[in-house]
């Protein structure tokens, strides 16, 4: 969400999160549950959305570069509902 609104706090969020899930994922594949599986599997995904969303961040705030948002961006955060339901 704070990428959809502009926050200048964007960046920072983004990278806690691949920092947080990176830790999440060595800590996940420890274990050889397909519940971990899916959570590494869910790790690995959002560290990329987090990882595409400072590459629209940076291309940003390049001159005459127009912000592309892919549909697909936000698919690891949206996998949480897979795991909880």
């Amino acid at each position: 969400m704070l990428y959809v609104r502009g926050s200048e706090n964007t960046c920072l969020l983004a990278k806690a999160c691949i920092e947080v899930c990176e830790k999440c994922a060595q800590e996940v594949s420890k274990f050889d549950t397909q519940q971990s599986k899916q959570v590494f599997a869910l790790c690995q995904q959002t560290i990329l959305s987090c990882v595409g969303i400072l590459d629209m961040e940076q291309r940003s705030e390049e001159p005459n570069t127009p912000a592309v948002t892919s549909a697909s961006l936000f698919y690891g955060i949206d996998l949480r509902q897979t795991l909880y339901n």
